[in-house]
């Protein structure tokens, strides 16, 4: 039998826009720096594998047939972590952040392209 974590859950991309402040309705808001991240059922994978990185670290999920996906699972797999029982459709699901610099506040909006279906 072989021991480990397994993870399941949502595989996003957190697209994060740092800004000086949200905008009012129909204003402007210039984006002073973008980047990019793994979010979701990714961070608590990862987060095990710096924990004890001597673990066998599995997840399940489903990320689009996109680059988006092809970041996610290169991530996943830069750390060491399974990602065999991934399933590949559709368009990968994200989260945009948008970091206001002057608050530290951040507000959230996300498209949840995936979800696991049974078949």
């Amino acid at each position: 039998m072989r021991e480990g974590v397994a993870f399941a859950g949502n595989l996003i991309v957190d697209r994060i826009r740092k800004i000086d402040r949200l905008p009012r309705r129909s204003e402007l808001a210039a984006i002073r720096g973008v980047g990019r991240s793994t979010g979701g059922a990714c961070n608590n994978a990862i987060g095990m594998t710096k924990l004890d990185p001597s673990l066998t670290v599995s997840i399940y999920g489903v990320v689009g047939a996109d680059s988006e996906g092809d970041y996610i699972l290169s991530e996943l797999s830069a750390c060491g972590i399974d990602t065999g029982a991934v399933v590949r459709r559709g368009e990968t699901s994200f989260t945009d952040a948008y970091l206001e610099t002057e608050t530290a506040s951040r507000t959230f909006s996300t498209s949840a392209a995936q979800t696991i279906r049974s078949t």
